[in-house]
């Protein structure tokens, strides 16, 4: 059954992805799943309490899968703000969270991708409810995805959006620009997971 509900769950989110014009997520102890490597989301589901014992596999494909959004002819623009605290937590091996911070940065490069880092040192801030993602379409009103270990919320009353929107632009003014948060992903791949970098990226010392 749980691994039923995710699977369920992605194809949905998939949905409403490959329709959006723009996708806004914040994520605020882990790597987006967007973003994330399969070593990373391997580790991540790992320690899940309702992971599918018998159905990891399936399970890590379907939450993967998430990412065939970028595979599209016409690409919308994804923003996502990452606490900094989600870099800094361990996920995996010291090579998987090295390997997984390059990747950010070989991600950040795109031009319909901005990642903005919170950093920790604003201490409390709009976002501490929860991870969440907006997605904005042509033709009809934006949607809200909130996320939970056995549930997904589709939310579109207004004054639900509105909330959220409230939170992105809160959290806007707190998150550090795109090279600053490049910066930072690099400082933290090279100091906490002990990854130097070369011309092609990080390798491990």
């Amino acid at each position: 059954m749980p691994g039923w509900v995710h699977e369920e769950l992605d194809r949905t989110l998939i949905d409403h992805l490959r329709k959006s014009l723009r996708t806004v997520e914040f994520q605020i102890s882990m790597v987006p799943a967007l973003l994330q490597t399969e070593a990373y989301a391997r580790a991540v589901i790992s320690r899940m309490a309702n992971a599918p014992t018998d159905g990891t596999e399936a399970f890590l494909t379907s939450r993967l899968s998430r990412q065939t959004v970028f595979s599209r002819t016409k690409l919308p623009q994804y923003t996502f703000y990452i606490h900094e605290f989600a870099l800094q937590l361990p996920v995996g091996t010291q090579r998987t969270m090295a390997d997984q911070l390059h990747h950010l940065l070989r991600m950040s490069v795109r031009s319909h991708i901005s990642i903005h880092l919170i950093p920790s040192s604003v201490g409390a801030h709009a976002g501490l409810a929860g991870s969440c993602c907006l997605m904005e379409f042509k033709g009809f009103g934006p949607v809200v995805y909130v996320e939970e270990e056995m549930a997904g919320h589709f939310l579109e009353e207004p004054v639900d959006v509105t909330a959220y929107q409230n939170v992105f632009t809160a959290l806007s003014t707190l998150a550090l620009d795109q090279n600053q948060s490049k910066a930072t992903i690099s400082r933290l791949a090279i100091e906490r997971y002990g990854a130097k970098e070369n011309k092609t990226g990080f390798v491990r010392r």
